[in-house]
This record gives structure tokens, sequence and C-alpha cells, in this order.
């Protein structure tokens, strides 16, 4: 089923099982039973502070930050930021 563009509608029907018309009930219990329901699990959120942070392992990220530290000191904050 890995190129189902080139495939005609009659055959694509065919190989999922399917028909015009939708699946019959039997059809989709038995699916719903192997399958389960269509359902997506949620991705854990990473903190904002972790993605801060993970910037810095680096050394331009470190040179970025002294820099900007060096601009907010000289009163300079447009550079800073």
């Amino acid at each position: 089923m890995e190129k189902v563009a080139s495939l005609g509608l009659s055959e694509v029907f065919d190989a999922l099982g399917a028909s015009p018309n939708g699946l019959t009930s039997e059809e989709a219990k038995m699916r719903l039973k192997k399958y389960g329901y269509n359902r997506l699990t949620e991705k854990r959120q990473i903190p904002f502070l972790y993605k801060f942070i993970k910037h810095f392992k680096d050394l331009f990220g470190i040179l970025l930050l002294f820099a900007s530290g060096l601009s907010a000191l000289s009163g300079n904050l447009e550079l800073a930021l």
C-alpha cells in the first residue's frame, strides 16, 4: 500500500476493506476492538527554564550571554536585548 496515489479507487477500497459507503457496523466494531480508539498521546511538555538553560551548554551561547551583559552594563540596552 505504498503507492496509493497510483491505484484505482476500487483497488484502494479493496486494500482497506472499505466501500464508498464506509464501513459496516460489524467491521467498525471489529476495527475498534483491534486498533482501539483514534487517540493521540500527548507529548510531555519541556519546561521553559530547561529550554533556556540548554542554550548555554556551548561556548557560543555563553559568549552571547556575556556580550549581552556587557552591553547592558555599558548602558546600551538596545544591544543587550
